[in-house]
């Protein structure tokens, strides 16, 4: 045997034993060894981030999520540093101290308008973006979404009822709709006559008095 018959033999081993040790991707086929093939299968497949509604912590798996939400079940630990309220979720209590202080964080890009929810904005920025198309054919009534229009019309069959123009809720007494209206507007006209904090809602500075008792009977 000839010197080109002995390195074409070796050549042959040395390949097929480079070929035993590599993996096959899955996806795309092409082959790696054993070291590189998971590296490689990640860049079909970017980590999935899941996200706990609760607490806002991220997992890369739903197992692990699962475990975590149990660790939250039946309590409330997000606790507001106004009037000591505790909450479920942060979300729960963000919407809360936004409306114990009325700070209005999330601002419309196109007008400025403020709001004190991110759904309002999102249900405000809809009309920027696609007006009021919808029109009641029985009021004049105009809605950013087909569905609000529906729904609407359908309170027609009942009973009058008052939208509100900023998210489409409806109400059956205007007095309602005003109070809903002061979510949007910021407006707060109730007033503790103990320290002065302002409520939108008279149930709101109901609720918050009763504070001011459970400490004096504290204190006392």
């Amino acid at each position: 045997m000839d010197w080109k018959a002995k390195s074409n033999d070796v050549s042959t081993d040395t390949q097929e034993n480079i070929e035993e040790n590599l993996h096959s991707c899955d996806v795309c086929g092409k082959l790696f060894t054993k070291k590189y093939i998971h590296q490689h299968k990640l860049t079909h497949s970017p980590p999935i981030s899941y996200q706990c509604d609760v607490c806002n912590e991220k997992f890369t798996s739903d197992i692990l999520l699962t475990e975590h939400k149990e660790t939250h079940a039946g309590k409330k630990f997000f606790q507001c540093y106004i009037c000591d309220d505790t909450f479920s979720t942060i979300d729960d209590l963000s919407s809360h101290t936004c409306m114990k202080t009325g700070a209005r964080p999330y601002d419309c890009d196109i007008c400025g308008k403020t709001f004190s929810r991110s759904g309002h904005l999102q249900a405000h920025k809809r009309i920027h973006i696609h007006g009021r198309p919808y029109k009641c054919d029985v009021c004049g009534a105009k809605f950013s979404r087909g569905g609000n229009l529906t729904a609407h019309k359908n309170r027609h069959r009942g009973s009058i009822t008052y939208d509100c123009e900023e998210c489409g809720r409806q109400f059956n007494q205007i007095c309602h709709l005003s109070r809903h209206k002061r979510v949007h507007s910021g407006e707060r006209p109730f007033q503790c006559d103990i320290c002065k904090e302002r409520f939108s809602r008279s149930d709101g500075l109901a609720q918050h008095k009763r504070t001011h008792r459970k400490k004096e009977k504290i204190t006392m």
